[in-house]
């Protein structure tokens, strides 16, 4: 990551931690989700993630319909359980 010029984002989420006892990672809850999903989101706005990737200018509306969308995913996570 660090060579390509990125950072690792921490998501602070104190109830829990993706370690298990058997060395492989668990299930997160729902709330892991939702807080995890709503970061990358916040994120890809702020850094421009997707002009970077595609190398093209895409517009602010396109990121506002990302934070949308994740947001409408969150309230299906909540009504529904992982989908």
């Amino acid at each position: 990551i660090k060579s390509m010029g990125g950072v690792f984002l921490k998501l602070d989420f104190k109830q829990e931690d993706g370690s298990s006892s058997d060395g492989y990672a668990k299930v997160m809850s729902d709330e892991f989700i939702k807080a995890e999903m709503e970061l990358f989101a916040k994120q890809a706005k702020e850094e421009k993630t997707f002009d970077k990737a595609f190398g093209i200018k895409i517009s602010d509306d396109f990121y506002d319909e990302l934070i949308a969308y994740v947001d409408h995913k969150v309230a299906r996570i909540k009504l529904f359980g992982h989908e």
